[in-house]
């Protein structure tokens, strides 16, 4: 009798959220991390992945694929994040998968019947954001990813749409306010979940492989500007 094919190792990270992590997946979690803020983590997530796969006398030749948040969220994070999904795909051989952090939120959603609008923080009162509208094969972008104003968002989105993401959990007065025409994921499901991640990804890259670690970028979705530093004496 045959044995059952080998399940992908794949590896998800996120640190375009406030509460980053890793998740070794097969099959189903082998195991599951969670990191301080994004300007933290990036001192722990090489050591952490080490420690994981040490742990199952496994390298990071073993990984099939990496995959990754890839932003829109803390600029920050992203330049962590994706620095260090780079590293173990020219360290280890893997392949790379990024996904929009907006659609892996919109993906994880727990309704299917209403328009899903995942939220991130973007500071100064706005959020980015998209809706989508979720199927069993993966979410479908209805609206672009775009940065806009939470009392603006909250009047153009259609009604009973389903608002999840850390935004949610940070402002849900903001959201609140406006009333029911929005419905708000509870704060347990706002953070983005490296399961979901994972899952997606491995779907993704089953269908199309993966991306040249040299052309990718992260998503910013719009132009960073520096804050200016104080001037040296």
């Amino acid at each position: 009798m045959s044995e059952a094919p080998r399940q992908p190792l794949c590896l998800a990270l996120d640190t375009t959220t406030r509460l980053t992590g890793i998740c070794l997946w097969q099959g189903g979690v082998l195991e599951l991390r969670r990191f301080a803020p994004p300007l933290t983590a990036g001192a722990q997530l090489l050591p952490a992945v080490d420690a994981m796969l040490g742990a199952r006398d496994l390298k990071t030749a073993d990984l099939d694929l990496v995959c990754l948040a890839n932003g829109p969220g803390s600029f920050t994070g992203l330049r962590i994040g994706l620095a260090t999904a780079k590293g173990l795909v020219y360290g280890g051989g893997a392949a790379l998968l990024p996904l929009s952090t907006l659609e892996v939120l919109a993906w994880q959603a727990p309704v299917m019947d209403a328009p899903i609008c995942p939220v991130v923080e973007a500071r100064r009162g706005e959020v980015f954001t998209a809706t989508y509208q979720r199927r069993a094969e993966g979410p479908v972008l209805l609206e672009a990813p775009r940065r806009v104003e939470i009392a603006r968002l909250a009047d153009e989105v259609p009604e009973g749409a389903w608002m999840i993401g850390p935004a949610v959990a940070t402002q849900r007065d903001a959201f609140a306010i406006h009333g029911p025409r929005l419905a708000l994921a509870d704060d347990a499901d706002c953070q983005l979940a490296l399961p979901w991640l994972a899952q997606l990804a491995l779907r993704r890259w089953a269908m199309a492989g993966g991306v040249d670690p040299d052309e990718l970028e992260p998503d910013y979705l719009f132009d960073f500007t520096p804050t200016p530093g104080k001037a040296r004496m």
